[in-house]
């Protein structure tokens, strides 16, 4: 499961958004499928996710680090509107430089045949996935 602000939806479904920094410990894996929400599916009311995306890449780097292209991957205009949503929406000093999680992603469309696309086998093995850079996933899951 990944949280993501209502605001992010939009970038996501349509593939400007490719990119989240987070901070905290590591917890995806490159090949690993995981539901995006914009509230936690066990609070009052439930959750629907609003779709699923498989991790292509992840590494550590400072904040501040961020280039250009990255930025618009993360779904922004630039460096400076991307680190004022992420101080913002961290609640960090506007000078903080913290270590961040850089998760890489891509859209898994259409939905999965199984309706699952962590168990399908069409899904995990196959190029016609439908994720949006159509590179074969690995068989690494978590």
């Amino acid at each position: 499961m990944i949280l993501f602000r209502e605001e992010h939806v939009a970038p996501i479904l349509d593939g400007r958004k490719t990119q989240t920094r987070r901070l905290g410990r590591k917890r995806w894996n490159v090949g690993s499928v995981h539901a995006c929400y914009t509230k936690l599916p066990f609070t009052r009311g439930g959750a629907m996710s609003f779709c699923d995306v498989r991790i292509l890449d992840v590494r550590q780097e400072h904040l501040r680090s961020i280039s250009h292209e990255d930025a618009l991957a993360e779904g922004y205009t630039g460096v400076g509107t991307f680190l004022y949503a992420f101080y913002e929406i961290n609640r960090l000093a506007l000078d903080a430089d913290p270590l961040v999680w850089v998760v890489e992603f891509g859209l898994l469309i259409p939905p999965a045949p199984c309706g699952d696309h962590r168990d399908c086998d069409t899904c995990i093995n196959r190029e016609d996935c439908g994720y949006l850079d159509g590179k074969e996933s690995s068989d690494e899951q978590g």
